[in-house]
């Protein structure tokens, strides 16, 4: 069968074959099919046949394009087990722990099963049906879809369990762990049956388990026979049939996923086997031998293997990968035998030797050996995390498109094996160890791989060194490109190359193309290098990668030289590119910048799609660049790039730069904080990084990277978005002024991302420093005055200086009423950042009214889903639980956190700030166990989210002490009560009002535990010091004031608890009201004092008055008042709020 291309010289060279003509064999290439003889029956049409039955591959492959991942997962692993319906929930359980019913109905109702003994029209539902069989080949079929690892997996799990009732199932767990020990195995015929599926999964392991299912399929000859979806097996020959099912034109599901697409396949040289090239499926072990039929049957179906579940980002395979056996032998060996995924596997080499072209082949060849392949570009963190989280929505893992919550989601389903345990990441040019490998899994069952420049991976991962080619396969290279080049030529060619791989590569698509004399090229070739070598000296000055190598620069200077004189238009767009990121750039950024100032021919080029395609294609005719028209994309080698440098002037290479940036400003979606535009700012921010556009002096390429700051910032990289940040402040603030409005704004991001990172005294200096920049250049009233004020009140919380806080939020948002008027957006948020520093200031009569009414202009102007809005309503709640309606309060806050779940998502910073309102509030309500729920929850999805020492973190784990504690969970409640006092101490100081309130949370914890003495040194040491930050009348003072009492009643001293409830009861009296929860507290614990020092009247007129007023605002089944009718004292809480 003859492979034509639709060219001329193709066509002549088949024409000559046909004639005779031409006098030599031509050269091309054709598909070998095997030879037919007279005998042969071709058989019908299969087109025409009446009624065939499917196949069994065909009932695989129809199941598993409809059915569900976990239950074509089921599928695969009853396969291996006694299909009893008890012993098939057993393996669903063990195998599939987050599915459900409805996936074993699936498996049930799929056509692959029928009952034991019964026609296949018997219902698999029937209430008699309890014993089930595979239709005959459907078992090996989806073996053939599973691992090895996996398949051995569900076996010892099967037989551990089956044990119990069958004792000699514990040999045959013996074999499968270890198979090359001999030992004696006993099947009982009336256990034979259980043994069947066993044996077939046996034959699918192949390799040292081979044996075994001959010599366990000869054991149980006389008995029964069993169907064990092979067909009968052949007692006598001990022996399965070479294929699994009746049909001979029957295909596994694999071969008919991939028969489109035929595979270059070398034969193996006389005995080596498919291990010793690295094959998929191949068995990588000490037993290699050669392969029986059944065996080589499975390892075609498994190197013909269809992609795993997950598969993504992996770039297009190579059609032409030449060589590199030993390379993929060992790689393969290192990833089936390693140890732990801790341990990465790293491709290491210089640049050009095909380091990322054999992991690519590698994931191609072993696709599905694995459950997951991922392909991460690896030269920047942020383009990790983008891959981490296209990663987390493929997974369907319960988390936002935000990379601080999904990058953690995606290493925690890893490490724990769910839903995939068989997974392998492929990080690419990983060229800094230091900023990748916290994106490795700590621990798990899957492997990683890295390719990689950088040496220092040596030091922390099993490296393969990756050299030139050998020259057998430089030769086989270009001899595969050009049939028609002698061994000598070839030769030559690779000696002039120095045998790199992308050097050949050019050269062999060079002369495949050109048609050119292997002699012309050679002294085209020649010329080019020497010109290098003459300007070595000014080569040098342009810092090339170090790597840097002639023979690729001389190689690809003569195909671009073409390219000049062909279509210049696309060599321009080649140098434009070489400005980009060794990254894939997609096409739709050329047609976004078709109105832009271009220079040459090149605004020509991508202003026409016509004239653009015919550039593209002559950028693939010649292989300048990857084209991948899956993505449409094009992507350049990071050294073709530098040779595309060197071969402009100074003024080329400035005008192709600033082309580059220009692109990219016309590829901004705007918006950054609009989700969908997320994948765009990803794309971009590579090619931002790469291209120095920070250095672009074009307004709308500046405007760029600040909506990339603000996108990163939003999405939650926070390295990023300072490291880009500060690039651009220091870039900036000397080329267009630190007064500039740009300059400014970045700034402004800046100091978020600082607040976000602890570093609150950096960004206080930072906000500080533009405020007083914004006042005198903009005003008081200009909306950027206002917004750098707002940032500085927030800097001003975190120092603990609430008081100035408010006073500076109150002018704020007075003069956002007085410019812009009270129902605008500014005066909305400056409101409600009002609240927050009234808040903070133990003022929440006035919040509460603040909050009520901006929450009706929020209304009104924003609407009711606007997370302002949302925001507001939850912050209200707070309100009135602090002004002591602790049951209203709950009830606001239930019915917003379900709109928070619904509109904002589960994680993003909005959701878990509600959530933690709600545990607080469903806590002071009396629900002790719902609250301490929330609280959990909140908690935990603040770690994953910012980790352990954010600020938000810290307070959720503040309102989660108190709930373990009021759920008599004390030492989990002193043990993280400890720990956020020294993370609170290290993050805000020792003096900050919020370390003094979980301190005094902490106290009585340790009270409850009988360690009085050290509560009441931490409630000393809280109230001297909230004296001298927020004065003695602050709620959290009061509260203090309250616990410390009953430390020293607790100790003994009534007198000294009764003098400091008196002080403290007239003060809550003063500042909360009589009737406020905390002053109802204190009185009852003053009312146990008096009743100690014998001042009985006033103690119980003041105990029942209080009982009744308690009863009245709490309700008579609330804890506190129980806790109040038992005589017990009361404790006050310090909530720490949001700043």
């Amino acid at each position: 069968m003859p492979v034509i291309e639709l060219a001329p010289r193709w066509l002549a060279r088949w024409a000559q074959l046909l004639t005779g003509d031409g006098g030599d064999w031509p050269g091309a290439r054709v598909l070998l099919t095997r030879d037919s003889t007279e005998d042969d029956d071709p058989g019908p049409d299969e087109d025409f046949l009446p009624d065939r039955p499917p196949t069994p591959a065909a009932r695989v492959l129809e199941f598993r394009a409809g059915a569900s991942p976990a239950a074509f997962r089921l599928a695969q692993h009853l396969a291996v087990a006694p299909l009893d319906l008890a012993v098939m929930e057993t393996v669903q359980h063990l195998t599939q722990p987050g599915s459900r019913p409805a996936h074993m109905g699936e498996v049930l109702s799929s056509g692959l099963l029928v009952t034991q003994g019964g026609p296949p029209t018997v219902d698999p539902f029937d209430s008699t049906a309890h014993q089930y069989a595979f239709l005959p080949g459907v078992a090996e079929e989806l073996l053939a879809t599973s691992g090895r690892s996996a398949t051995a997996e569900v076996m010892l799990h099967v037989i551990t369990r089956l044990a119990a009732t069958v004792p000699e199932m514990r040999d045959l767990a013996r074999v499968l762990t270890a198979p090359w020990a001999e030992r004696p195995v006993t099947v009982p015929e009336e256990s034979a049956g259980d043994f069947a599926p066993f044996i077939r999964a046996l034959r699918a392991l192949s390799g040292p388990y081979r044996p075994w299912a001959d010599r366990l399929s000869a054991r149980v000859e006389g008995f029964a026979t069993q169907d064990i979806g092979a067909g009968p097996l052949q007692f006598a020959g001990s022996s399965m049939p070479e294929e699994p099912v009746s049909d001979p034109r029957s295909k596994t599901v694999k071969e008919q996923q991939s028969r489109a697409v035929p595979e270059h396949v070398t034969p193996l040289p006389e005995g080596q086997t498919a291990a010793d090239r690295g094959e998929p499926g191949s068995m990588n072990d000490a037993y290699a031998r050669t392969l029986g039929p059944v065996e080589r049957a499975i390892a075609e179906r498994r190197k013909a293997g269809s992609p795993p579940p997950v598969w993504g980002n992996v770039p297009p395979r190579n059609v032409n990968f030449t060589g590199r056996v030993l390379a993929l032998q060992d790689l393969h060996t290192r990833l089936t035998q390693g140890t732990t995924a801790i341990l990465p596997e790293a491709l290491h080499g210089m640049g050009g030797v095909g380091k990322s072209q054999i992991a690519i082949e590698y994931a191609y060849r072993h696709s599905s050996d694995y459950d997951i392949v991922w392909w991460i570009p690896a030269e920047q963190p942020a383009q990790i995390r983008a891959a981490f989280v296209d990663l987390a929505q493929r997974l369907r893992l319960p988390t936002s498109a935000e990379a601080n919550t999904a990058v953690p989601a995606v290493l925690e389903a890893l490490r724990l094996g769910k839903p995939y345990l068989n997974w392998l990441l492929v990080f690419d040019n990983a060229e800094s160890p230091e900023t990748v490998t916290p994106f490795f899994p700590q621990g798990g069952t899957g492997r990683i791989l890295v390719t990689s420049r950088n040496g220092q991976w040596v030091n922390m991962a099993r490296t393969i060194e990756v050299d030139v080619f050998a020259r057998e396969e430089s030769i086989e290279l270009l001899r595969r490109r050009g049939p028609e080049l002698t061994d000598e030529k070839a030769n030559r060619l690779s000696e002039a190359l120095g045998d790199l791989p992308l050097a050949i590569e050019q050269a062999a698509v060079w002369l495949t193309e050109t048609g050119m004399p292997a002699e012309e090229y050679l002294e085209l070739f020649e010329g080019k290098r020497e010109e290098f070598v003459s300007r070595r000296a000014e080569l040098l000055e342009l810092a090339p990668p170090m790597d840097y190598q002639l023979p690729v620069a001389a190689a690809w200077n003569v195909s671009l030289d073409r390219l000049k004189d062909t279509n210049p238009g696309a060599l321009q767009l080649l140098q434009v590119c070489s400005y980009f990121a060794p990254e894939p750039v997609s096409r739709s950024l050329f047609m976004a910048g078709r109105n832009a100032n271009l220079p040459g021919l090149l605004g020509q080029v991508l202003s026409d799609p016509i004239r653009l395609g015919q550039a593209l294609r002559e950028v693939n005719r010649y292989a300048l660049a990857r084209i991948d028209h899956r993505t449409s994309t094009i992507q350049l080698h990071r050294l073709v790039q530098a040779v595309l440098i060197d071969q402009m002037t100074a003024e080329e290479r400035a005008s192709m730069r600033e082309a580059a940036h220009l692109l990219l400003a016309g590829g901004d979606p705007g918006e950054p904080g609009v989700t969908a535009n997320w994948p765009r700012y990803a794309e971009l921010l590579p090619h931002i990084r790469a291209s120095r556009a920070v250095e672009c002096d074009n307004h709308w390429v500046r405007n760029l990277v600040v909506n990339t700051v603000t996108y990163l910032f939003t999405w939650g990289d926070h390295d990023a978005c300072l490291d880009l940040a500060q690039d651009a402040l220091r870039t900036w603030r000397d080329s267009i002024g630190p007064d500039d409005a740009q300059t400014l704004t970045v700034a402004r991001y800046c100091g978020h991302v600082l607040r976000s990172l602890g570093r609150y005294a950096e960004a206080a200096q930072l906000d500080e420093d533009s405020l007083e920049r914004r006042r005198r250049t903009v005003g008081d009233t200009h909306e950027d005055t206002l917004l750098a004020a707002r940032a500085v009140a927030v800097d001003l919380r975190a120092a603990g200086d609430f008081a100035s806080s408010a006073k500076l939020n109150k002018e704020t948002y007075e003069q956002a009423v007085r410019s812009f008027g009270d129902r605008d957006p500014m005066a909305i948020a400056a409101a409600l950042d009002y609240g927050t520093a009234l808040r903070l200031t133990g003022d929440f009569t006035t919040a509460r009214d603040l909050d009520a009414v901006n929450l009706q202009l929020a209304v009104d102007v924003l609407g009711e889903d606007s997370l302002n809005t949302m925001m507001l309503v939850s912050l209200l709640a707070v309100d009135l639980r602090e002004c002591g309606d602790y049951v209203g309060a709950c009830e606001m806050q239930e019915n917003n956190s379900i709109r928070f779940e619904r509109l904002a998502g589960s994680e993003t910073p909005i959701t878990l700030m509600a959530l933690r309102h709600l545990g607080e509030a469903r806590r002071k309500a009396g629900d002790h166990e719902g609250g301490l729920s929330a609280c959990l929850e909140a908690w935990e999805r603040s770690q994953r989210r910012y980790g352990d020492n954010h600020l938000n973190t810290l307070s959720a784990a503040s309102s989660l002490v108190i709930a373990q504690r009021q759920a008599d969970r004390l030492d989990e409640s002193v043990e993280l009560g400890r720990k956020t006092l020294g993370q609170l101490t290290r993050s805000l100081g020792e003096s900050h009002p919020f370390t003094f309130g979980v301190m005094t949370n902490l106290a009585i914890s340790l009270r409850r535990k009988e360690r009085t003495d050290e509560a009441v040194a931490l409630n000393r040491q809280a109230h001297d010091g909230l004296v001298g930050t927020v004065g003695l009348n602050h709620p959290y003072t009061l509260a203090v004031a309250v616990n410390l009492a009953s430390d020293l009643f607790t100790l003994g001293d009534p007198q000294a608890a009764a003098e400091r409830d008196e002080d403290t009861l007239r003060r809550t009296t003063q500042e909360l009201g009589e009737s406020h929860p905390m002053t109802l507290a204190c009185a009852l614990n003053l009312a146990a004092d008096l009743r100690v020092l014998g001042r009985t009247n006033r103690a119980e007129t003041l105990y029942a008055a209080t009982l009744t007023s308690l009863r009245q605002v709490l309700g008579q089944e609330h804890p506190a008042t129980t806790a109040a009718t038992r005589g017990d004292r009361a404790d006050c809480d310090a909530e720490v709020y949001q700043i």
